[in-house]
């Protein structure tokens, strides 16, 4: 959603470096209503103005390999998104975390079933993030950013189970990084 802004800048003599981690250019819709075609629409756009930002911006920070080899120009580096190797932190407790955007494609589909295998075993399941379905109980709402390392330290597992979609077939999951 900030490329148009990078290109502005650019455009206004700025050096502009932009970060892409991820592969908008893989995800797949299906055209069952409007919605679905206009986010067809505003991918197609979104990917030609990736391309041409390869030429036009100073320079692409992209997360892994297969982002990588979308580009052709030499202006695009890979930065892993790997923890520092000294950032550790004792595991606690019994507590089982997801973290981050919540939709079928990264797992929602399972969070019912996760949690009954948790209370099973007396662990806790919590889940934090943006999601249409508040009412499960162990869905505790929106985490700010600075929130979140609170609750890692609490927790002995996150989870990260993304679906073999198009988009993350081929992707380094991040969110097993960040977990870490």
């Amino acid at each position: 959603e900030l490329i148009i802004t990078a290109i502005a800048l650019k455009i206004l003599g700025k050096r502009v470096v932009f970060d892409i981690h991820e592969n908008f250019s893989r995800r797949r819709y299906k055209f069952n209503d409007a919605k679905t075609i206009l986010k067809s629409i505003f991918q197609v756009l979104y990917v030609a103005l990736e391309k041409a930002a390869q030429y036009f911006l100073d320079k692409l920070i992209v997360a892994d390999k297969d982002i990588k080899d979308k580009f052709s120009s030499n202006n695009v580096s890979i930065i892993h998104n790997y923890p520092l190797e000294n950032y550790r932190f004792e595991a606690a407790r019994n507590k089982i975390v997801y973290i981050g955007d919540i939709s079928s494609d990264r797992g929602f589909d399972y969070f019912d079933e996760i949690n009954k295998i948790a209370e099973r075993y007396s662990f806790t399941f919590e889940v934090y993030g943006r999601w249409d379905k508040p009412s499960r109980d162990y869905y505790k709402g929106y985490i700010l950013h600075n929130d979140i390392p609170k609750v890692l330290q609490e927790s002995i597992l996150g989870i990260c189970l993304l679906k073999s979609t198009d988009n993350y077939i081929n992707a380094v999951p991040t969110k097993v990084f960040e977990y870490l």
